[in-house]
């Protein structure tokens, strides 16, 4: 979470307690999370839910295991980091 919070400010990791699985805010990144996690997936090879699949409210949120060892665990927040900074690069393209 300390990486997440530090390392990309766009973000906000919900708070819960004994859980391996982080829910993710990126309203400011974008509005829509299966494009998101699929893009994320496509350029960095990171697979991520989408809060989408939980319901309308959550249309914004990506959900993120990280019951794995810590390697793996620094290795798919820095994918993360690079997928989101990737996306944003890109749709400012668009605006």
């Amino acid at each position: 979470i300390s990486f997440i919070q530090k390392e990309m400010n766009d973000v906000y990791v919900v708070p819960t307690e004994a859980t391996y699985l982080l829910w993710i805010d990126c309203s400011h990144v974008c509005k829509n999370s299966l494009e998101l996690v699929e893009f994320i997936r496509s350029t960095t090879g990171l697979y991520l839910s989408s809060g989408e699949e939980y319901g309308k409210n959550a249309k914004s949120f990506i959900r993120m295991n990280i019951a794995c060892p810590q390697e793996r665990l620094n290795d798919g927040l820095k994918r993360l980091r690079q997928g989101i900074g990737n996306y944003k690069k890109g749709s400012e393209n668009y605006e």
